[in-house]
Parts: C-alpha cells; sequence; structure tokens
C-alpha cells in the first residue's frame, strides 16, 4: 500500500541523497506529478539546520523555469516532506551516460538554459556550491537546476569557506581550502559544460591525491578536438575563460551572462537561413528550406525562444509550401560585430 503524506501519495523511490530519500508521488487533489523529499527530523540540526532551512528559502524566493519549483511543505511526527516539482527525464548524468557526448548546439543550448537559472541565483545572490550534472534534471526538454542542500546566501563579504561539493567540479579554491565566492559556480558550470562536450570530466583522474597534484602544480585547460572536429572559437572562449584557476582571473558574472555564448543559436539559425536562401535556385529552393527547417528543429530550444524561432519555421514551411509571395523574412534577432552588439531586425530577400 502506497503511503500517503496528505493529498500527497508517494508511489516509488526514485532517489536517495545524504539527508534524505526521494520519491515519485501525485497530489489527489489536483492529479499533477510530484517529487517528494524526505527528510528524517532527527538530522535537522545543527549545521544541516541551516542547511536545510537555506535550501527552503532559496526554492520559495527563485521562480524560474530553469529552477526546480517547491510546491508544499509537510510536517509527521518523524519527517519533513518537501513537494518538488517533478522532472519527467531524469538527469543529466543519465542522459550524458546513455549518449556519451553532446553535439555542440545541444551542449551550447544546455549551458543558456543553466545560465538563466543562476542568473536568477546571481540577482538574490546565492551560492549553489554542489553544481554537477546529477543535479540538473530535465523535464520535457527544459533543464531544471536542483538540489540546492548546500547552497548559501552569501553575506555583505560575499565570501565563504565551508568546504562543500563534489571534488571533479570544485574550484581550484575550494579544493585548497581557501575563501571563495560566487565565481566558484562559474568553475562549476564550466565543469559540467566541459563534460557535456567532451564526454568526460576535465580533471582525468580517479584519486583525490592526483586531483590535487594537478590543482596544487596549476592547471591549465587544454581543449581537446572533439570527433576529430574542432568547436567553434565561441565555445573555445567561454570554456577558457571559466575554467581559470585563478577566480581573480576568471570570467566575472557580468561577463559571463553577457557572453556572446548565450545568443550563439539564434545566429547560427540565421546564418543558416541567410545560407539556405542565397545559395538556393528557383528549381531547389523548396529542398533546401526543408532541409533547414528539419536541421532548425533537431535540438529542443529554450522555453524563451519559442516565439522567436516559430516565425523562423513558419517562413521556411510558407516557402516550402509556396505561400510566401515576396519570399522575405523580418524578424527579430541580436546582431554582432566585432567592435558591438546592437539589438535590430534582419531582413532577409530572395531576387
Amino acid at each position: 500500500m502506497p503511503r500517503q503524506i496528505d493529498s500527497y501519495v508517494l508511489e516509488k523511490k526514485i532517489g536517495a541523497g545524504q539527508f534524505g530519500e526521494v520519491y515519485k508521488g501525485w497530489d489527489k487533489k489536483t492529479g499533477k506529478d510530484v517529487a517528494v523529499k524526505m527528510i528524517s527530523r532527527e538530522l535537522i540540526k545543527g549545521k544541516f539546520r541551516t542547511l536545510f532551512e537555506n535550501e527552503i528559502k532559496v526554492l520559495r524566493a527563485c521562480n524560474n523555469i530553469n529552477i526546480v519549483k517547491l510546491y508544499d511543505i509537510k510536517k509527521t511526527e518523524h519527517n519533513i516532506y518537501l513537494m518538488l516539482e517533478y522532472c519527467n527525464e531524469g538527469d543529466l548524468k543519465d542522459y550524458l551516460s546513455a549518449k556519451g557526448s553532446l553535439s555542440e548546439d545541444e551542449a551550447v543550448d544546455f549551458l543558456i538554459q543553466i545560465l538563466h537559472a543562476f542568473k536568477t541565483l546571481v540577482k538574490h545572490n546565492i551560492m549553489h556550491r554542489d553544481f554537477k550534472l546529477a543535479n540538473v534534471l530535465k523535464h520535457n526538454g527544459i533543464l531544471k537546476v536542483a538540489d540546492f542542500g548546500f547552497c548559501k546566501f552569501l553575506g555583505e563579504g560575499g565570501m565563504a569557506s565551508t568546504y562543500l561539493g563534489s571534488p571533479l567540479n570544485m574550484a581550484p579554491e575550494v579544493l585548497l581550502g581557501k575563501n571563495y565566492d560566487s565565481k566558484a559556480d562559474i568553475w562549476s558550470i564550466g565543469s559540467v559544460f566541459y563534460e557535456l562536450l567532451f564526454g568526460e570530466p576535465v580533471f582525468k583522474v580517479t584519486e583525490y591525491k592526483d586531483l590535487m597534484k594537478q590543482v596544487i602544480e596549476g592547471f591549465e585547460l587544454q581543449i581537446p578536438e572533439k570527433g576529430g572536429v574542432k568547436i567553434s572559437k565561441v565555445t573555445e572562449d567561454v570554456l577558457k575563460r571559466m575554467l581559470v584557476c585563478d577566480p581573480e582571473k576568471r570570467i566575472t558574472w557580468k561577463e559571463l551572462l553577457g557572453h556572446k555564448i548565450t545568443t550563439y543559436r539564434e545566429e547560427k539559425i540565421m546564418k543558416e537561413l541567410n545560407t539556405s536562401i542565397n545559395q538556393s535556385t528557383t528549381q531547389n529552393l523548396k529542398e533546401n528550406m526543408s532541409k533547414f527547417y528539419v536541421n532548425n528543429n533537431k535540438v529542443v530550444q529554450h522555453v524563451q525562444d519559442f516565439n522567436k524561432k516559430s516565425q523562423i519555421n513558419q517562413f521556411a514551411l510558407g516557402v516550402v509550401k509556396g505561400n510566401n509571395k515576396d519570399l522575405k523574412f523580418t524578424g527579430p534577432v541580436i546582431q554582432h560585430t566585432e567592435e558591438q552588439s546592437t539589438k535590430g531586425n534582419i531582413v532577409i530577400i530572395i531576387k
């Protein structure tokens, strides 16, 4: 007989951490699926009490499509239950394990979603402190940053000192026991992005002593080729700026959130559209636009890009169906030059 907490039915155990277990469940009132995190009241004391309270504060404070939602909290004599958003596609650790590595387009799309989540965390002066593949969930193609059990609200000084996290994703300053700030999360995000691209961790070690040896001796990132093909310059640039051992030289949050990588996918789509049109003749225009449409929809984009992308898709389908009389696309894009970035409209005309 399934356990029931108020209107929530716990169906099966789907995970466990050092502080509790996670169950797949559903709400009898709404019919909505939920993930239920069960934590023993006996554990909520001392330092863990502070961590637990921080997790609740973060989940309540952050309303972001790329951060897992907290729906409800229930308490019994022995346990506390967090009713969380259920994600139907598991986590990125399992996803990457099944695929080996991701295409650059998909990895960049995932990075953009992750940065969208951290934009809210940075705004609220919150450090995650345990960012890794297993703590990013997927639901209907949308990523959800989760597990804020080690998070910290930074005070006025903006520094932390506790040794927390997963060693292979921890920033060098954390591994070395130094004080650190939210730039440590930038390293962790960079390490996850590296894993998505190349299917292996930044530090290729199996022993903790070997990891520390690399960090102490000085680590310099080497970008491997991906399947014999070099990644784009913009991807290489953001990796090299995120994965810098010295936090003083590491990219800042403002620079990262404004980096060209955040518009990489949009610009690539527009370039492909331009190429499909310019290289087409009257005879093969529909065929080229059909190929463009298929390629453009291989990767699920961030939900915020759906409307923008649908305009391009409708234009492409219109050409294929012969509905576009003047064969002109006008849509909002962000255009970059060597010296500046400006917002505007791009118009593509077939003559």
